[in-house]
């Protein structure tokens, strides 16, 4: 007999729940056109949201500030591909 506490139980049926409700399927975004933009104006130091959608409005660009905002937010907590991370060997 498997014997499972209650409260993990509980815990996971909700985990499960929840993480349904906000996993995402990948699809096309009206981002998608512009993201070598943002992210060649990223890399060159350009950080406030407010300027990169200015920047992508000019250009046409009809999705929503939030957009922008939540890309710039993933770009914050994603290491550069570029980048080497440093890994302490004594």
């Amino acid at each position: 007999m498997l014997t499972l506490n209650r409260v993990t139980v509980y815990q996971n049926m909700r985990l499960d729940a929840v993480s349904s409700v906000y996993r995402r399927r990948h699809s096309t975004s009206k981002l998608d056109v512009y993201r070598p933009c943002l992210q060649t104006r990223w890399g060159k130091g350009c950080y406030k949201v407010i300027q990169l959608y200015r920047e992508i409005a000019e250009q046409c660009y009809s999705g929503t500030y939030d957009m922008v905002n939540e890309w710039a937010q993933q770009q914050r907590f994603e290491p550069a591909p570029n980048t080497l991370s440093v890994v302490n060997s004594q």
